[in-house]
């Protein structure tokens, strides 16, 4: 599969650095619907796109700078106009929601306002997701807003990435409950936030040691067999 508005060297730069910069959301992936997959591709890149800015050693006026610099683009974005941008020229092409790409970027600002002493919004003091999982889920169709087990999950998968440990194995547990309790046809929906969910607990298990790529593949291709966390 290739982007229909970008050539093949573009597309398949996007893959290879979102499976360098985050190997959970790669794998999340490949396991997208395909009338999905290409939209989630570019959605996970400026995800990574804004982890590098947030985790950067640059000055932190910097890093607050290009995430500003970002939403300034999108309201740009929603005047119909690309700003000569590839995500905005694919953007406007499918007619994604702009909200979903704003959302990360506000998010990220927050985190780096915190940072910095500063007035955050209060989602951050009430130790509120990040609203990526949410953002999946609505591109796979799936209303979270009547389900909570989402930003949960999104928590429980954020908190892997820099190694805390805190209530792991319990969040994971609860996490197992509600999803499988899911009927098949809802878990076959929010399949890739399943892969998710089951990389980062592998990853907590493994802690210290860094998990097998290839073992990580194939818990998740049996985990596609039985529907279940």
């Amino acid at each position: 599969m290739v982007s229909d508005i970008h050539d093949i060297e573009y597309f398949e730069g996007l893959q290879r650095e979102v499976r360098a910069h985050n190997h959970d959301l790669y794998l999340a992936y490949l396991f997208f619907p395909n009338d999905k997959r290409q939209f989630f591709l570019y959605l996970a890149h400026f995800y990574c796109e804004l982890e590098v800015i947030r985790r950067s050693d640059s000055e932190l006026m910097l890093r607050l700078i290009r995430v500003q610099w970002w939403l300034d683009q999108f309201e740009t974005l929603r005047q119909g106009e690309t700003g000569g941008l590839p995500i905005g020229e694919y953007w406007l092409k499918h007619n994604l929601p702009v909200v979903w790409l704003e959302t990360l970027a506000q998010y990220t600002m927050d985190a780096l306002d915190a940072e910095a002493g500063g007035e955050a919004d209060p989602a951050l003091d009430q130790n509120i997701a990040s609203p990526l999982f949410a953002i999946i889920a609505d591109l796979l169709g799936y209303d979270a807003n009547k389900d909570l087990t989402i930003d949960t999950a999104c928590g429980f998968w954020c908190d892997s990435m820099v190694d805390d440990l805190t209530s792991a194995q319990s969040k994971f547990s609860m996490l197992k409950v509600a999803m499988n309790s899911k009927s098949r046809a809802e878990r076959k929906k929010i399949f890739p936030i399943l892969v998710l969910i089951k990389l980062a607990n592998q990853r907590f298990k493994a802690w210290p040691k860094p998990t097998n790529p290839l073992g990580d593949l194939m818990r998740i291709l049996l985990m596609s067999l039985t529907g279940r966390l």
